[in-house]
């Protein structure tokens, strides 16, 4: 099993990163948190990795520190919950503002990420608030961030590139064109929604 790769982006592909690993290249789905941390190709980056095994499949997740690993572990042994809206989940929280959301049986911000309707928000406060808030408790394994970190117990910078999907969206740009937007845009810590939003335009030019 693959727990962890050190290598070179090569790209940004539609559902993550593509890594070479000495002269290799592995496919690894990422978060949005992720992939705003990911330096830009030709960079080198070093990925926690979670490997799903199934007859007809090999995939690899990748996650920028040991925490959100756990996180995303965590989540896919919830009924409904799969790999991919484990990985929305993930770029709108950080493992510990998750933990917290689910503490306080937040279901409002948790329907807030794509995917989730009320009734598997209550399914993830129910059979998470105490698992996740346990298993992120410190275990001597100190994380290793690929680029920008995240805010510890706020939200991702994956976090903020939903805010710019959510804004976006209220402007009336396709799913295609916001993916496509949020896919390639990198975030500074000293980035704003705003700020975003504006370079976001820029780039999609006049509506």
């Amino acid at each position: 099993m693959i727990g962890w790769l050190r290598g070179i982006v090569r790209a940004r592909t539609e559902d993550g990163v593509l890594v070479d690993v000495g002269g290799v290249g592995y496919e690894v789905g990422v978060s949005l948190t992720t992939l705003g941390a990911l330096p830009g190709a030709g960079k080198e980056a070093t990925l926690w990795v979670h490997t799903q095994v199934r007859e007809d499949a090999i995939t690899l997740f990748g996650f920028h520190d040991a925490d959100e690993r756990v996180a995303f572990r965590i989540l896919i042994e919830v009924n409904g919950v799969g790999p991919r809206l484990a990985l929305a989940i993930l770029g709108s929280f950080t493992p510990r503002g998750l933990s917290q959301a689910l503490a306080g049986a937040d279901v409002r911000r948790l329907t807030q990420v794509p995917g989730i309707g009320k009734k598997t928000a209550e399914r993830l406060v129910l059979e998470l608030r105490d698992k996740l808030p346990r298993a992120l408790e410190p275990v001597g394994a100190e994380p290793v961030p690929v680029g920008a970190a995240p805010v510890d117990g706020g939200e991702a910078p994956g976090g903020i590139l939903a805010d710019l999907g959510l804004a976006l969206q209220s402007l009336g740009y396709r799913k295609a064109e916001i993916e496509r937007i949020l896919r390639g845009i990198r975030v500074a810590p000293e980035d704003t929604v705003e700020s975003l939003l504006r370079r976001a335009l820029k780039e999609l030019g006049p509506k």
